[in-house]
């Protein structure tokens, strides 16, 4: 009896060792994986902003058609004020919580970061950006932003 007790062990003992190696190597896969990710997720920054650059240059919106199935890597790899604005360009009016979701579903990285707290600091002081205290916020088209800029200049 004893024996088939040292044999059950001597078992568990060898699937615990092998569990452990697997675990370790699908660490090593995963922390690959990630910092593979990464790499793409700053080259699809870069990309993006020598885009935008060369649209602004030629007078073109500088956002990148963004429909069909690429629309799950939209907000990847974007800095937060980018996506903001895109969302809310096309929107016009919407709470932060809505700002969120949609920058959720076009995959944007909150880093770890408070996503409401992300949407905030990246809008608080946007020119193009009206928020309300009621949470809404509300996209101000660049001729209004002109106007109004303007118009501060004219009072002074």
């Amino acid at each position: 009896m004893a024996n088939e007790i040292r044999n059950i062990l001597d078992y568990l003992s060898e699937r615990i060792s092998e569990a452990e190696s697997n675990l370790s190597d699908l660490a090593k896969e995963k922390a690959n994986i990630e910092e593979r990710i990464k790499a793409a997720e700053q080259e699809l920054q870069i990309i993006r902003s020598f885009y935008n650059v060369e649209a602004e240059r030629l007078g073109i919106a500088p956002e990148v058609a963004t429909t069909g199935p690429s629309s799950r890597t939209r907000f990847v790899g974007r800095w937060a004020r980018d996506a903001c604005h895109a969302v809310l360009r096309e929107n016009k009016r919407m709470t932060k919580d809505e700002i969120v979701e949609a920058l959720r579903k076009g995959g944007f990285d909150f880093e770890g970061k408070s996503p409401l707290r992300v949407v905030h600091f990246a809008l608080i002081r946007d020119p193009h950006v009206r928020m309300h205290a009621s949470g809404l916020c509300e996209w101000v088209s660049e001729e209004s932003v002109t106007k109004t800029d303007a118009e501060k200049e004219s009072a002074r």
